[in-house]
């Protein structure tokens, strides 16, 4: 008896079996084993925010490591919100092969939670802890944009 450890759901795996003699081996058997898919047990990884503006932020993240996933990841959702609001969280769909997003069409000078999940088609993974960006102010925005350097 040999026991397979550390085999990752929504895999495939083929496993061959042959009697060896003293002649030799004898015919092989070869049987694919499917582990099923389950929800990912981890979450999107260095959730941040890059290329801040006044109304917009990119933010970027890591997938989810192998071990976690548990299956093909089919999508992430990316929830943010007004930290000060008390509206529900908007709710963005992302792309399974994407690492980066950029939330348009936000407030000046705000800050936003934002977490975010994986899924497999079995369903949605735990939610990333909450992280916090914060806009920049309007008039700081205008700044950059009209700024020159004489030599």
């Amino acid at each position: 008896t040999t026991l397979c450890r550390s085999l990752h759901k929504g895999t495939s795996y083929f496993f061959k079996l042959a009697a060896r003699n003293k002649v030799g081996y004898g015919e092989e058997i070869v049987k694919e084993i499917t582990i099923p898919e389950e929800v990912p047990s981890g979450f999107p990884l260095n959730l941040h925010s890059e290329s801040t503006t006044s109304t917009s932020v990119q933010v970027t993240w890591l997938p989810l490591v192998l071990a976690d996933r548990n299956g093909i990841i089919t999508r992430y959702t990316l929830h943010f919100k007004d930290m000060y609001a008390q509206l529900k969280p908007t709710e963005l769909p992302v792309a399974a092969t994407a690492t980066a997003v950029t939330l348009n069409g936000l407030k000046p000078d705000t800050t936003y939670d934002v977490k975010m999940c994986a899924y497999t088609s079995k369903g949605p993974g735990p939610y990333s802890p909450t992280v916090q960006f914060r806009t920049l102010p309007a008039d700081q925005a205008v700044f950059a944009k009209n700024f020159h350097v004489k030599a």
